[in-house]
């Protein structure tokens, strides 16, 4: 009887053991979650930031259509500074045709 208490007390000690090992195998695990986690973010600081981001992204586009709107401005008088010198010649030639 003397050696199956020391048996069973044995296999208890090795069952406690490995139970130990694990749970510190687990307690290593939290800690370096927790230690990875106090690197990320908060959610207010993401949706502040996503927010401050689309403020932005809007008024870039804001600038963008004035922008658009500008240099389509310059492309037309530039047209119409380049169909001066064919429309004037043209003209006088028609004043003085209509002159005589």
């Amino acid at each position: 009887m003397d050696m199956r208490f020391q048996e069973s007390d044995k296999r208890l000690h090795d069952a406690h053991a490995s139970m130990e090992k694990r749970l510190d195998g687990m307690n290593e695990f939290r800690e370096t979650l927790k230690d990875s986690q106090s690197t990320f973010i908060t959610k207010d600081e993401a949706l502040s930031m996503h927010e401050n981001s689309s403020k932005r992204l809007m008024e870039l586009s804001r600038r963008m259509e004035l922008l658009e709107a500008l240099v389509s401005n310059w492309q037309g008088r530039l047209v119409m500074i380049s169909i001066l010198p064919a429309v004037i010649p043209i003209c006088v030639t028609l004043f003085l045709f209509w002159k005589r």
